[in-house]
């Protein structure tokens, strides 16, 4: 049975058991398919897609532009299929446009971030990010092959897989965007790409700001792509740098004892198996740099501190998680055992660590991660403004702004997919070109990227992160710093710098910052 049938018959059912119609002016009941105008048909849905009164009929309204959606409310978009459609959901908000200006030539792309749970600080900082990004594009004189614009439809992920997932249906099977920017956790992007992203017929482009999981998708068609540093990087490097630190007479002993926990999440497992590669039959594996060592790994912060609680005495402390692992810290102080030498921590922890400024840490951390504080993100975060809190707003400033890139490439008067966005990549990463910088004035590097795109030549871009060296795989293979921490606790000073040989990336070479 059709869902015009089911609903007329619920309707007839209704009138027959006495809730009919009170008539004032009018002299008859309307059947459900019946109407004088299109307030008649205003609280009726086919489909999710609003109806309105043709021929005294109630049908599903049709579009071929916006502004012919927009008495229906500034959420209502025409769709690909020619019918107006909600952009609005339990995740999903009104569109954001250029300048805040509706238009009707425009292609909608979605944004996934947490903005309500624990990360809503980070998500709300990308957002602003996205949207200056998408701002900066129009201004620069940036526009898609058939002078249309680009849009963002904003969702919540609220810090969880589920409902990242159900937003990412919404962007890429209800509404048919051809890219989406976020999420921004691991385990978010990982369903992201696994449910929407790669499924056959969504074709959706995703690009992460700061997840850095490897993408070992089946059948991705190279459509998931990351801002940041991979993670089979990142965590290897937390490895050298041990070896760097053995070598540089760190420790009272050749041969330090190493005590490694890890969230059990997505990033967690893939920063451990990137540091511990030694890999022995019947056994778990082992950082190779070291002989005496204790693993383990944790659900939350309860469990991470019960584990720690464990622990016998040890010369590194390496802790892999999210901000919990600040509350972590603490609480292995607070236990009264020896205090590391050294206590290594990962990107994900930053930002909480000198929000809780311990300055107790100062000659013992090392924060091991990309440098995101750099010379074009100076100039980007100025442009983003307050709302640019966190330091991975350049993360996500480029995200957005490849994307954007991405889509000017497409010279094809067919709709713009995922796939088109993807084959555009290869053009914005050859070293050999004309570099193009995000730190510049968008009326300088936008303007130039689309002069040589159009012209069919390719760019190299420099992002607010700095070098957006993407791989064939999606990811970046990119520089790594041991940051300490500066005098106050607050901030974060480089000490060490790791200068990866790309594209592999696991090896290179560690020395003074400076």
């Amino acid at each position: 049975m059709s869902s015009l049938t089911s609903l007329r018959s619920v309707l007839l059912l209704s009138l027959a058991a006495g809730l009919g119609l009170v008539a004032g002016a009018c002299s008859a009941v309307l059947d459900f398919t019946e109407c004088r105008n299109d307030s008649d048909c205003s609280d009726f849905f086919v489909d999710n897609k609003p109806m309105h009164c043709v021929a005294a009929q109630c049908e599903p309204r049709k579009c071929s532009s916006n502004s012919q959606c927009a008495g229906l409310g500034e959420e209502f978009i025409c769709g690909l299929s020619g019918a107006c459609a909600a952009t609005t959901n339990a995740q999903c908000a009104a569109p954001i446009y250029a300048g805040g200006k509706p238009s009707d030539d425009v292609v909608f792309i979605g944004s996934i971030v947490d903005k309500s749970g624990e990360e809503k600080e980070l998500g709300l900082a990308a957002e602003a990010a996205f949207v200056q990004a998408l701002n900066d594009f129009h201004d620069g004189g940036g526009s898609l092959h058939d002078n249309k614009q680009v849009a963002i439809i904003p969702c919540d992920s609220a810090g969880s897989v589920t409902t990242a997932e159900s937003a990412a249906k919404h962007l890429g099977q209800t509404l048919n965007v051809p890219a989406i920017l976020g999420p921004l956790a691991d385990d978010e992007f990982t369903r992201v790409a696994e449910k929407v992203s790669v499924i056959n017929g969504v074709l959706a482009y995703t690009n992460s700001p700061t997840a850095a999981i490897p993408l070992d998708f089946s059948d991705s068609s190279d459509l998931i792509w990351q801002s940041n540093v991979s993670v089979t990087i990142q965590g290897r490097a937390f490895g050298t740098y041990l070896k760097h630190e053995i070598d540089a007479d760190t420790f009272s002993t050749a041969s330090p004892k190493v005590t490694l926990l890890f969230i059990l999440d997505d990033y967690g497992y893939a920063m451990y198996y990137a540091l511990a590669t030694d890999k022995k039959a019947g056994e778990i594996n082992r950082i190779p740099e070291v002989s005496s060592q204790v693993i383990s790994s944790y659900r939350d912060l309860e469990d991470g501190k019960a584990k720690l609680d464990s622990f016998g005495d040890t010369d590194v402390l390496i802790v892999l998680g999210g901000a919990e692992v600040a509350d972590l810290l603490a609480h292995y102080k607070e236990s009264g055992k020896p205090w590391p030498t050294r206590v290594y921590v990962a990107e994900r922890s930053f930002a909480a660590i000198t929000k809780s400024p311990d300055t107790s840490l100062l000659p013992n951390l090392r924060a091991i991660g990309p440098n995101l504080e750099t010379a074009n993100y100076a100039a980007v975060k100025a442009r983003i403004g307050a709302a640019a809190t966190r330091v991975e707003a350049g993360l996500a400033y480029d995200a957005a702004m490849v994307t954007l890139l991405g889509m000017s490439a497409h010279n094809g008067s067919d709709t713009i997919t995922g796939l088109a966005i993807r084959s555009a990549m290869s053009r914005l990463n050859d070293a050999t070109s004309t570099a193009v910088s995000f730190g510049d004035p968008p009326a300088t590097f936008v303007k130039a990227a689309i002069a040589e795109i159009k012209a069919g030549k390719t760019i190299d871009v420099v992002g607010a992160s700095g070098p957006l060296d993407y791989r064939s795989d999606g990811t970046i293979c990119g520089d790594l710093v041991a940051f300490g921490l500066a005098d106050d606790g607050t901030s974060l000073v480089p000490v060490d710098q790791f200068t990866a040989i790309c594209p592999d990336g696991l090896t290179g070479t560690w020395a003074p910052a400076g």
